[in-house]
């Protein structure tokens, strides 16, 4: 139970807030979420909440900032240059570590419906426009590692290469998703060997 709205310090009112505005854009989307509701259910006035935020657009992009500050003290993600050993097997390591993290922690299947919604703000620095463009750059750099270490196939350019993973990443991604609050945690497991399977047969020079 949250504290009442004048003892909480200012880190609780922003982590009530986090939680509360996260749980009303899932529930309604973007476009429909109210800060009304939001606001009532943090128990706080209209000159707090702006006082901590301008904005629906600016609620958004903390809510999603937070999340992935969250989900990075959970979740190892390597470095690029990691995947030159062992490509495959860091991968498949990666892979478990998320399916694991969302099946335990709520901050990652929380990130992954928000960047998803329809009707997002194109705002080009927006938190869901950074959050894809540092997630790019860093398959791209994976992919890199992988073509020049021979584990990834090099016949095609790199970047349809790395626009061809994006696309199926992401497609991938929103199906588990939404499978998270209904599959047991063994059939996620099994998914995500599948998954990656599918993309080695894709990607790996021993299936060129």
């Amino acid at each position: 139970m949250a504290p009442p709205a004048s003892t909480r310090t200012p880190d609780e009112r922003r982590a009530l807030l986090v939680r509360e505005a996260a749980q009303e854009f899932a529930r309604s989307g973007y476009e429909q979420a109210s800060l009304n509701r939001i606001v009532r259910a943090c128990g706080m006035s209209k000159s707090s909440f702006y006082h901590l935020v301008p904005s629906k657009e600016a609620l958004f992009d903390l809510v999603v900032d937070t999340l992935r500050e969250d989900v990075g003290q959970r979740l190892t993600v390597p470095p690029p240059e990691a995947f030159a050993a062992d490509f495959w097997r860091t991968a498949r390591d990666l892979l478990r570590d998320l399916v694991e993290v969302s099946t335990s922690d709520p901050s990652l299947a929380a990130l992954g419906r928000l960047v998803y919604l329809d009707g997002l703000p194109s705002e080009p620095r927006g938190a869901v426009q950074s959050f894809f463009a540092d997630l790019q750059t860093w398959l791209g750099e994976v992919l890199d590692h992988g073509r020049t270490s021979g584990a990834v196939r090099d016949d095609l350019p790199a970047d349809l290469q790395l626009r061809l993973v994006v696309a199926t990443l992401k497609t991938l991604d929103e199906w588990s998703l939404a499978q998270l609050d209904q599959a047991p945690a063994e059939d996620l497991r099994t998914w995500g060997d599948a998954q990656l399977a599918l993309v080695q047969r894709m990607l790996a020079t021993d299936a060129a």
